[in-house]
């Protein structure tokens, strides 16, 4: 899953291998980088107590992210969520 969100923001040609991908040309590490903090901060990470102990829910067309450390409730504010 976390594969094929970097592949949607990248917009670039890429080979999925399992869980991993290749990436068709160059591309910067800090690329990588500032896109994997980016899909932790909007699809794993708490926004009430910055836990990654989270899970996703889907109700109706609206992705929850749901803190099993507080129990915080929060709509996930992601591009793909």
């Amino acid at each position: 899953m976390t594969v094929q969100k970097i592949l949607q923001r990248f917009a670039v040609p890429a080979e999925r291998i399992g869980d991993s991908a290749m990436f068709i040309g160059r591309r910067d590490p800090d690329d990588f980088t500032r896109l994997l903090k980016i899909y932790v901060n909007d699809y794993i990470m708490c926004p009430t107590c910055k836990s990654p102990d989270t899970r996703t829910e889907k109700e109706k067309r609206i992705s929850f992210l749901i803190c099993e450390a507080c129990g915080a409730k929060s709509t996930i504010k992601g591009k793909y969520s």
